[in-house]
């Protein structure tokens, strides 16, 4: 009769290993090196200087280009390009590019009025611009102007005088807490170039949105975020752009106008979330 080798247990070696490790690691003191950051400099008036960066992100009031944006839900993602013009503080206009790049639908703000129109179906829906009517379309419960300042980088207008401010420093950035009577901003600030590149909203001490800014050039002539993204946090949305091209010359009031063909069948924006 042959003898046969033992062969060892695969499992239990890979177990061995990992404690013998970890013993190692442990009689040495081994520890998990960070990474550490430099001092930023003292801010001897952090309610200027965050004041300062507000300005800043509202030096552009109007754009017009092409973007691709996605919208993530827990049911699925779409992703399209999107010819758009935005103008502060709440006229907005999308033609969302199908087939061929011609507009397969029509997101426009007026300024108090929403309208969405699907060429595909000769379709169009009319109805208030707020954020019920916004979010029967995007999923996001959000005013016109706040996509307006999201797509032009921009901060919402917000008391800085009655707000408590304190500052202090997250990595690479200085982390300002905003608090007001019933609501509070968590903002991230990038001192390299004095942006606003991330803030959180939280009214009523609950968290509802974060939105951030990245990639910032002065590729189309000024300088600013390149990217965008919000995440809604109680539906679990996700909307992320990218800048293609920008004109930030002046754009006609009448680019914000929208009459369906007379042919379209019509209804109400309510009707959407029926």
């Amino acid at each position: 009769m042959h003898s046969y080798p033992h062969r060892p247990n695969p499992f239990l070696q890979t177990v061995i290993v990992i404690a013998c490790i970890t013993a190692l690691a442990l009689s040495t003191g081994c520890a998990v090196k960070r990474v550490s950051y430099p001092d930023l400099p003292h801010l001897d008036d952090p309610r200027k200087y965050l004041n300062n960066c507000i300005e800043k992100s509202r030096s552009i009031r109007q754009a017009s280009g092409l973007l691709k944006m996605t919208i993530a839900t827990p049911d699925g993602s779409q992703r399209a390009k999107n010819i758009f013009f935005a103008q502060a503080p709440r006229s907005l206009r999308f033609e969302t590019l199908g087939f061929l790049n011609q507009p397969a639908m029509y997101f426009i703000a007026d300024g108090t009025s929403l309208h969405l129109y699907y060429h595909g179906t000769n379709t169009y829906y009319t109805g208030r611009a707020c954020p019920e009517a916004v979010a029967s379309v995007i999923g996001v419960p959000v005013a016109p102007e706040d996509i307006v300042r999201l797509v032009l980088g921009a901060f919402p207008e917000i008391n800085t005088a009655a707000a408590r401010i304190t500052v202090e420093q997250d990595r690479s950035f200085y982390y300002f807490d905003v608090s007001l009577k019933n609501e509070q901003f968590s903002v991230w600030v990038d001192p390299a170039h004095g942006r606003i590149v991330k803030y959180i909203y939280i009214p009523h001490n609950n968290p509802l949105y974060e939105i951030s800014f990245s990639a910032f050039s002065d590729a189309f002539g000024r300088f600013g975020p390149q990217k965008v993204a919000l995440s809604y946090y109680p539906g679990q949305v996700t909307i992320q752009a990218e800048l293609q091209s920008v004109d930030y010359t002046d754009i006609e009031e009448s680019v914000f106008a929208f009459t369906p063909p007379d042919t379209a069948t019509r209804h109400r924006l309510s009707e959407l979330s029926q």
